[in-house]
């Protein structure tokens, strides 16, 4: 369950002005912290409200109590028949789960309901894409691309042909994975461990649980230690970073010549490559490549790149990210073994200061592309930061996949959610 501040107030004493202005910052900050909490409180208060229930949901979805979620749904139903955003995000929570035969189903009583509605089209996109049936979604998105405020479907529909393309091309390949996979996860997210080895078994592949640091109860002396910097306050953020590291001395020691790193709120938008070899890179000469949505679905341009089914060169996908870009995102990515001994060597000389993911593609960028970004933008100030702790000077052979095969849940991830705990902000 996502946690409330440990200083949150008693909302039983706040008054309804109150209590409706704090819902309206809630709303304004979109999901950005974790306050299931309170949300229960306001649906609790006002029971017939539809926005209540909504955000009540959502916050659920960021969180691990998803069962008691669906204990809840067939009242939350009955209460509001006609809420299609509570009945989307109902068939939602059986993807979740890895469930495409339910998810279909409850889509099939969705659809009796709200015939011609545009999110009913979007969630039959979605299950399509869980259940590998490219051809399908490719037909949903080129329907809905034509519709007003669906522009992104224009380009899903290009993804999803080639992403077809790509599955069968997989497919025909009978080959022993030559990776193992990691899956990063703190000990209080049990439920969301159930869930990704639940898609991960959907696919007939398992995943190798790396027990996640709990940066909140870091002592101020060892994060400081740790980062090398007085300005890295965020302890959450170095936890995430130890825990990474975790999965790399995992990879450097283990009998593997690659590995696949995953975080445990990741979701798969295609089959999982049948080995390092199907990524496309000449001579699977790499340290590391990036399969993650949040990096892909930034440079992906089926008109611009003719050879879809290959990784491309770090650099080229570092000089099409956006300059307000927050988050590149750690949650998938294929590293060597050899790189992954590279990487704590890097490390034990540069120190963990910064988020992990960014950390990544300074060691995978040359300094010729990271100077083309925009000197005003996230991205470079961020890199400019590593850049500040780099004493190794050491770079990793670094690419991207251009279709994304990971993607991660929206939701609060558990970095930010432990960065909000008072004792997680190093004085």
């Amino acid at each position: 369950m996502s946690m409330p501040s440990q200083n949150a107030p008693d909302y039983e004493q706040l008054s309804d002005n109150e209590i409706i202005a704090m819902a309206a910052e809630e709303e304004r900050l979109n999901l950005t912290l974790p306050n299931l909490h309170f949300w229960k409180h306001v649906f609790a208060r006002y029971p017939q409200d539809r926005t209540a229930a909504y955000q009540m949901v959502r916050q659920y979805f960021a969180g691990n109590d998803h069962q008691e979620l669906e204990d809840l749904y067939p009242g939350l139903l009955q209460r509001f028949p006609r809420h299609l955003e509570l009945h989307v995000k109902w068939a939602e929570l059986a993807l979740l789960r890895g469930d495409t035969r339910l998810a279909a189903s409850r889509h099939a009583r969705i659809l009796a309901q709200f015939p011609n509605a545009v999110e009913t089209e979007k969630l039959a996109y979605r299950i399509c894409i869980a259940r590998e049936d490219f051809t399908t979604a490719a037909e949903i998105a080129t329907r809905l691309a034509g519709l007003p405020n669906c522009e992104e479907f224009h380009w899903r529909a290009k993804l999803a042909a080639q992403s077809a393309v790509v599955a069968a091309s997989w497919a025909a390949r009978a080959q022993t994975p030559d990776y193992r996979i990691y899956v990063l996860n703190l000990d209080k997210d049990q439920g969301r461990l159930r869930r990704i080895n639940s898609r991960l078994a959907a696919k007939d592949m398992a995943g190798e649980r790396i027990a996640g640091v709990p940066g909140a109860y870091l002592p101020d002396l060892s994060s400081l230690m740790l980062t090398k910097d007085k300005s890295i306050k965020m302890k959450g953020t170095l936890g995430c970073f130890l825990t990474h590291l975790r999965a790399w001395e995992a990879c450097a020691e283990g009998p593997d010549a690659f590995a696949l790193i995953l975080e445990d709120d990741a979701i798969f938008n295609m089959p999982l490559p049948p080995s390092t070899a199907a990524l496309g890179i000449e001579n699977n000469d790499f340290d590391l490549c990036f399969v993650n949505g949040r990096i892909q679905a930034q440079v992906f341009n089926p008109d611009g790149h003719t050879e879809l089914d290959n990784a491309l060169p770090a650099d080229e996908f570092l000089m099409d990210l956006p300059a307000d870009i927050q988050a590149a995102g750690g949650d998938g990515y294929f590293l060597s073994r050899n790189a992954a001994r590279k990487l704590l060597d890097m490390v034990r000389k540069d120190g963990l200061a910064g988020d992990v993911d960014w950390r990544l593609i300074h060691y995978v960028s040359s300094k010729a592309a990271i100077d083309q970004l925009p000197a005003d933008g996230h991205a470079r100030k961020t890199l400019a930061l590593h850049q500040a702790h780099d004493e190794s000077g050491q770079r990793l052979k670094g690419y991207v996949y251009p279709l994304p095969i990971i993607d991660q849940i929206p939701g609060i991830s558990s970095r930010i959610e432990v960065n909000e705990l008072e004792h997680a902000h190093l004085e």
